[in-house]
């Protein structure tokens, strides 16, 4: 006899039914359930931060970017934006022959920047307003005043190593 089924997930698993009214059950691994759960949190704004490719035909910072996450490479811990760290805004930096602009959550950066070795630059000057700013604004201020700053570069993303390389800020293209 051909039967037509279908399935219905219930908190005891998934419980399949077919025509013939015979109960058929599966249950579905809490990994399998969890790895489901983190797909459907993926964004196009993923980028791998354990392995970030440099791209040494890119030459120049210059682009629109749009910070995604914070990485402190001595704790081993990555902070991601969401929607509470970041008020649900954006840090937007545009990079245009040693000239930088955007908008830090909620305040406007404007600055000059020039390049002091290979994929090393310093930020020159750099005027901003710490308004009603987050947190996670603050780190990005902290980045971009520092010292020492390196990058690698690719096509889709950009990170900017600082405090000796110790910790770094992650951009993706816009």
């Amino acid at each position: 006899m051909n039967s037509v089924s279908f399935g219905v997930i219930t908190t005891a698993g998934l419980t399949c039914v077919s025509i013939n009214k015979k109960p058929m059950r599966y249950f579905i691994s809490p990994l399998v359930l969890i790895v489901l759960l983190a797909q459907l949190n993926c964004t196009s704004d993923d980028v791998e931060v354990n392995t970030f490719k440099d791209d040494v035909s890119i030459a120049s910072l210059n682009g629109e970017w749009k910070v995604i996450s914070f990485e402190d490479y001595g704790s081993g811990k990555v902070e991601f934006k969401t929607q509470e760290n970041s008020w649900d805004k954006d840090i937007l930096l545009t990079f245009n022959d040693n000239m930088l602009s955007g908008t830090n959550i909620t305040n406007h950066v404007q600055g000059e920047y020039k390049y002091v070795g290979r994929r090393q630059f310093n930020v020159t000057s750099f005027a901003t307003t710490y308004v009603n700013q987050p947190e996670w604004a603050d780190k990005f201020m902290e980045a971009m005043l520092d010292d020492d700053l390196t990058f690698k570069i690719n096509n889709t993303g950009l990170r900017i190593y600082y405090d000796k390389s110790s910790r770094s800020v992650t951009l993706t293209k816009r």
